[in-house]
């Protein structure tokens, strides 16, 4: 049998790698003061002797090829969450269902915010959403929010599981969430996290 959540972080860590490279042929382009589409010649024709024209040639085609991978990579990651969705709604029919008191109770994170654009909104983290597991942290084991900072600085690059409840029904939802580390500051998720 697939495990498709093995198979989703393996793919999410592929997607960060290609996200860094694209990130690095990024700096090489702006070192030469150029993005993907300024002329590499003159107004004669000539190559510009401002730029290192191989280089800059060489980063834009790499660049795209990484861009393609990562329209890829993307793809394999929303169709393997959809079957792991698809495999955990139908363990959820096989067992009894659990009132949404019961779930609440098993919460021990909230959401306060979440800002636009950031890792935590493309992972699908909402304002509001209660967590119930942040990656190997539970309730039962969680003893403060540096035991939460310390799991994020140890997880840079790495898939993130987060389950939550969301709505007035607290529905129950997995999201993969993976850390990047922001201009050598450490991890910045782009969301605010408190205790309940």
């Amino acid at each position: 049998m697939i495990d498709h959540e093995l198979n989703v972080r393996n793919l999410m860590a592929v997607k960060a790698n290609i996200e860094q490279k694209i990130n690095a042929l990024g700096t090489v382009l702006s070192s030469n003061h150029v993005g993907m589409n300024e002329p590499l010649v003159d107004h004669e024709g000539f190559p510009r002797n401002d730029i290192d024209v191989y280089q800059v040639r060489k980063a834009r085609h790499d660049i795209i090829c990484l861009q393609n991978d990562l329209k890829d990579v993307t793809h394999r990651i929303e169709d393997g969450l959809h079957k792991l969705h698809a495999e955990q709604a139908q363990k959820a029919t096989a067992q009894p269902p659990i009132t949404p008191q019961e779930r609440r109770a098993k919460a021990f994170l909230k959401l306060d915010i979440v800002e636009e654009g950031s890792q935590a909104e493309i992972a699908g983290l909402r304002t509001g959403d209660l967590i119930t597991e942040f990656g190997s942290i539970r309730k039962s084991n969680f003893n403060d929010m540096a035991s939460i900072a310390m799991l994020v600085k140890n997880s840079i690059g790495k898939a993130l599981k987060i389950r939550l409840l969301r709505g007035l029904s607290l529905a129950s939802y997995d999201v993969l969430l993976v850390p990047r580390d922001v201009d050598g500051r450490g991890p910045k998720l782009g969301c605010k996290i408190v205790p309940l």
